[in-house]
């Protein structure tokens, strides 16, 4: 059911954006989200910003659904909560928005909100790749070095046990969206791909 738009005692010059949220225009919602979110012409709100981008989410926005997990990873204007976060940046990233792949990226790394795989983080990091993400090249030289520091562990038993066994699960990569064309990945990207397969075997 979609979240009540609430926002007690607007600015006078917000009321008609405001009205038109209210009658359900995402446009208007994504607009005040980001108004409140940046400050601009206000004072900086991130509970209005939030108030405002979930209703948008709600209604299909892939910007608006990373903008909201991201205001949870971060606790702009509500508490940090990881699981909060997780299912509103999977809806962005299944609508194959690039941040929000590489954002699920940082977590399956950093086991926020989740276990940690590194295998699910590296899938997710080439993914992005594809989709044209220039952090997640430079994302990727982090995630490989510590790869390899695992893999290269992983003969006097030093590293992890968990973070071996997921490294030596099957890897497939993530398909994309049906509902958008891709054109072909960059040449750059042929780079990283190598090297993960140099990590794999």
């Amino acid at each position: 059911m979609p979240t009540p738009f609430v926002l007690p005692a607007p600015p006078h010059q917000l009321c008609n954006v405001t009205r038109l949220i209210q009658q359900g225009n995402i446009n208007a919602a994504d607009v005040l989200g980001i108004i409140y979110f940046w400050g601009q012409g206000v004072a900086v709100d991130y509970r209005r910003s939030m108030a405002a981008c979930k209703v948008a989410a709600e209604g299909g926005d892939a910007g608006c659904q990373w903008q909201v997990g991201v205001m949870y990873c971060k606790g702009h204007g509500v508490d940090v909560d990881y699981a909060q976060a997780l299912p509103w940046i999977e809806k962005a990233a299944a609508q194959d928005m690039p941040t929000a792949v590489q954002q699920l990226s940082v977590m399956y790394h950093a086991g926020h909100g989740m276990t940690p795989s590194w295998r699910r983080a590296r899938e997710y990091n080439e993914r992005a790749i594809e989709l044209g993400s220039s952090t997640a090249v430079k994302n990727m030289q982090g995630l490989i070095r510590n790869i390899q520091k695992v893999t290269s562990q992983r003969s006097n038993h030093s590293a992890p046990s968990s973070l071996v066994r997921d490294l030596m699960l099957p890897h497939f990569p993530l398909p994309l969206s049906r509902t958008r064309t891709c054109s072909s990945p960059p040449s750059w990207t042929s780079g990283w791909r190598s090297t993960a397969r140099a990590v794999r075997t």
